[in-house]
């Protein structure tokens, strides 16, 4: 996440950061001209120069403060959202990954061919992120497919791989329920991905029915958190 938590703001700065990770300054510089990434950043060209140069100085794979790196799944919905053309800045809580929601529900996920990929390393399930927007970039610009059928593809193997990666970490850990929490589970065809692909397998399936996921249960899970902590004190 080059530059931060302002790429939560603006996701044209995580579109850069994980484009020049996959490309490189010299193809990357080639793809921010294409999709004119200089419009949509806060301080334009000279932003831009500093993302690239903020990169060239730092080795990502052992990032620097500078640098830091994200797990979050949000993000990436940002950064599809983004090249899709369905936000370019973040006004409210999730609007990038809302407006790809209303994007995709005028599309045709079939049309779409788009397989997402991952993999183990030391143990630690890693979706390649990198390649999947490496992907979508060659559906919307080499292979000229319909934004609205890339989004609603997209949220649906996203889906996907979560749910196989959920199984197989249950099967080996003797685990028979799997649950889905966080700001990402809004998505309703990212949801029901997961929620299909888990229960086919033969596990149940938890999801949220009195607390919302996300930011907005946290304060329930730090109250269930100090109410144990409490008990096991007295």
């Amino acid at each position: 996440m080059i530059g931060g938590d302002r790429c939560t703001k603006y996701p044209a700065r995580m579109a850069a950061s994980i484009i020049l990770n996959k490309f490189g300054v010299a193809e990357a510089s080639k793809i921010f001209k294409k999709i004119k990434i200089i419009n949509d950043l806060e301080y334009k060209a000279e932003e831009l120069l500093a993302l690239i140069s903020q990169f060239e100085k730092t080795n990502i794979q052992t990032p620097s403060n500078n640098i830091p790196l994200t797990s979050s799944t949000g993000r990436i919905f940002d950064t599809v959202s983004y090249l899709l053309g369905a936000s370019k800045f973040k006004s409210y809580r999730g609007e990038p990954a809302m407006k790809l929601e209303g994007l995709a529900s005028k599309g045709d996920p079939n049309r779409i061919n788009l397989k997402i990929n991952y993999f183990r390393k030391n143990g630690v399930f890693i979706i390649n992120t990198s390649e999947l927007i490496q992907n979508i970039l060659s559906l919307l610009f080499e292979l000229n497919h319909k934004k609205a059928d890339i989004a609603a593809k997209f949220q649906i193997e996203i889906g996907k791989v979560f749910g196989e990666i959920a199984v197989e970490t249950a099967r080996k850990t003797n685990v028979k329920k799997i649950g889905l929490s966080g700001g990402v589970a809004y998505n309703y065809s990212y949801s029901k991905a997961i929620k299909t692909h888990v229960i086919n397998a033969g596990f149940k399936f938890l999801e949220h029915n009195s607390v919302a996921p996300g930011d907005a249960g946290i304060s329930i899970g730090q109250l269930i958190g100090g109410l144990f902590q409490y008990n096991k004190n007295k």
